[in-house]
């Protein structure tokens, strides 16, 4: 009989899953012309190619997941997919067993430890979710050169400061050569005093 916990981390990856975009096959499903009914699969949305199987895979079933997931890829070549295949292996560590080494040379493997409470369901299939930066504070989307442009236009090397940020929109040669033409302008303006009071 299957733990509530194992029933559980399925209901929630496939949520998940729905959540960001996947959709459930039915199964048996078709991959060119041979059908499956080994795990439950799910198909990513516009702009992906992904194809996930969830499977509760023990150490006990690690064997029989290698030979399904591996007719899976197989199918997948035979008819020019572009798919990509992922397994999430929800049940008890299987890290450490050999057919899930093997399984790794053409899926990635996504493992949902059901004995373990320090990682949520959605922690470890974080590498299907997409990554958001939500930011709206208004401050945090101006240039990031202002702070700094602000600080030079205060400075009592207004000018030349202003014209290195400036510069620096071209790039490191750029800030590199007004600096050093900032640093050798007064060694100029001595040469040319020196040269005046021999004159006189």
């Amino acid at each position: 009989m299957e733990s509530p916990e194992l029933l559980l981390a399925v209901a929630e990856t496939i949520e998940i899953l729905e959540s960001i975009g996947y959709h459930r096959l039915a199964v048996p499903y078709s991959i060119g012309e041979v059908q499956f009914d080994y795990g439950i699969p799910l198909v990513a949305g516009e702009g992906s190619l992904d194809l996930v199987i969830i499977d509760q895979v023990g150490p006990a079933a690690v064997e029989e997941a290698f030979w399904n997931l591996q007719s899976i890829a197989q199918s997948l070549d035979v008819a020019g997919s572009f798919r990509t295949l992922t397994l999430i292996a929800i049940g008890p560590p299987i890290r450490h067993d050999v057919a899930f080494h093997r399984i790794q040379a053409f899926a990635r493997v996504l493992l949902v430890d059901t004995t373990q409470t320090s990682l949520t369901v959605e922690e470890q299939i974080a590498p299907l979710i997409p990554f958001h930066i939500e930011n709206t504070d208004a401050e945090a989307l101006e240039d990031p050169l202002k702070p700094l442009q602000d600080f030079a236009r205060s400075s009592s090397y207004a000018s030349p400061l202003t014209e290195i940020v400036a510069q620096s929109e071209l790039g490191i040669l750029a800030v590199e050569t007004r600096l050093l033409r900032w640093f050798e302008e007064p060694l100029q303006n001595e040469d040319l005093d020196a040269t005046e009071v021999g004159q006189k």
